[in-house]
């Protein structure tokens, strides 16, 4: 038996995980060196191991010789007495290899639900994982798309194989001569049309002269870095629980960046995660989008707000943050909340909210909550209950005055509850703010005024 022959029999046992020869697999089958070693090594596999064969073609029609093309599948199938799907691309006038590919997969994961396989394959082989690691880097360089192809992958809920992953071009093509198995050459894979081509053509022959044991290596980056990736996940995915993520009605989600503390490059993959989790409808965010994110999630301070495109936009209030896909937030919008109440002294007033008052002792009443007690230098017969308005300012217990938009920020009130917030002016003072404001005297004499404010919610 042939070293090649022993391997891959080594190769598929380790994918199959045990013999059993009623595996049913649909192989993608193109009639190139590639696809023919791989159907004839599965069908020399000793017959324990030996999966049953079900041929996935599927014609472009982009080339002058896809006719013959497909005749040799069809002369192929019948040689190995395998059954064999053909598909056809009706595509349209403007065609890219991306369609095309994306066309092919969807043709060859019908044929495994039509069959009810278990498992697709692919010949894709050690030259071609080198070829798209170098595309990778040469395209983005992040992380989360290397190595690109694995032997074993889950893809559309379906399970895709790659049992050629170990070998080299060279050891596949001196294999078909030596079994004389025909094979078909796309007249394109001659041209330098495609980076890949370029690639394979220029760029890495001269690769293989430094080491020829560039495979090798390719192979031992590529298992390892999957390793590795198992183990960063491992921790992305405990990062993530921190985040307590919750899902928002449109699509969005919300959460708490917390106490994590980590590095830029390390929030970035956490985004990254994010992203594939909770949004995979939203385009990925780009290299500077990721950077701005994980900048603001290391210092989470203030109030931020990054546009992702299409209307969906990342939103951040100190520790706490929403991606959704709304109108832009402004802190002051252009038509402000003019509802305000007049509030006489001693009575109650029914407000959208409930019932509120001002009063100078408190009513017999258990249902009404003292939120503020105002130590005035006046007694106001009559106040009012508004919204904040632009230019607003509070009198501090120094004597100075600070803008109520500051002290807000300052308090840490959401950008979406400011506007919202109820005030008690009165003789052009504002005496209370909910929540973050009492107004008090810089002295405190025997003749201050105590006044109650008093709300009872419905």
């Amino acid at each position: 038996m042939t070293s090649l022959e022993e391997s891959f029999k080594t190769n598929w046992q380790h994918l199959v995980g045990r013999p059993d020869n009623h595996l049913k697999v649909v192989l993608a089958f193109s009639g190139g060196v590639d696809s023919m070693s791989l159907l004839d090594l599965l069908m020399h596999l000793p017959e324990e191991l030996r999966p049953q064969v079900q041929l996935a073609y599927f014609n472009h029609q982009l080339r002058d010789d896809s006719p013959i093309e497909e005749a040799f599948v069809q002369t192929q199938a019948k040689t190995y007495q395998v059954p064999l799907t053909v598909g056809h691309w009706q595509q349209p006038e403007i065609t890219s290899e991306a369609a095309a590919r994306k066309a092919r997969y969807r043709f060859l994961f019908t044929v495994v639900a039509d069959q009810e396989a278990d498992v697709l394959l692919t010949a894709h082989h050690a030259d071609d994982l080198l070829e798209t690691i170098l595309l990778k880097l040469i395209r983005s360089g992040a992380i989360t798309e290397f190595p690109g192809l694995k032997a074993q992958s889950g893809v559309q809920g379906y399970q895709l194989w790659r049992p050629l992953l170990p070998f080299g071009k060279q050891t596949l093509r001196a294999y078909a001569q030596r079994r004389q198995l025909g094979a078909i050459e796309d007249s394109t894979n001659a041209t330098d049309f495609t980076p890949r081509n370029r690639l394979r053509h220029h760029l890495i022959p001269e690769l293989k002269q430094e080491n020829p044991q560039l495979l090798a290596h390719t192979d031992r980056f590529a298992r390892e870095l999957i390793s590795i990736q198992e183990l960063a996940n491992q921790q992305l995915e405990a990062d993530l629980a921190q985040l307590m993520i919750q899902r928002l009605s449109g699509g969005g989600v919300k959460g708490e960046l917390g106490a994590l503390q980590l590095s830029i490059d390390h929030w970035q993959l956490l985004w990254a995660l994010l992203w594939r989790r909770y949004l995979p409808q939203l385009a990925n965010p780009n290299q500077r989008q990721l950077q701005q994110l994980s900048q603001l999630a290391q210092d989470p301070q203030g109030h931020h707000q990054l546009d992702l495109g299409k209307r969906w936009q990342f939103r951040q209030h100190y520790q706490q943050f929403e991606i959704c896909q709304q109108a832009p937030m402004d802190e002051t919008p252009a038509t402000m909340d003019e509802t305000s109440y007049q509030l006489p002294l001693n009575q109650w007033v029914l407000a959208d909210f409930g019932r509120v008052g001002l009063f100078e002792q408190c009513p017999a009443t258990s249902a009404a909550r003292v939120v503020a007690t105002l130590r005035l230098p006046f007694l106001p017969n009559s106040a009012r209950l508004r919204h904040p308005h632009p230019g607003d300012l509070l009198r501090l217990a120094n004597g100075q005055r600070q803008k109520l938009r500051r002290r807000m920020i300052n308090q840490k009130v959401p950008v979406t509850k400011r506007n919202r917030s109820w005030l008690i002016e009165a003789e052009d003072h504002i005496l209370w703010v909910e929540n973050i404001y009492i107004y008090k005297l810089s002295n405190v004499q025997k003749t201050a005024k105590i006044v109650y404010v008093l709300v009872e919610h419905q």
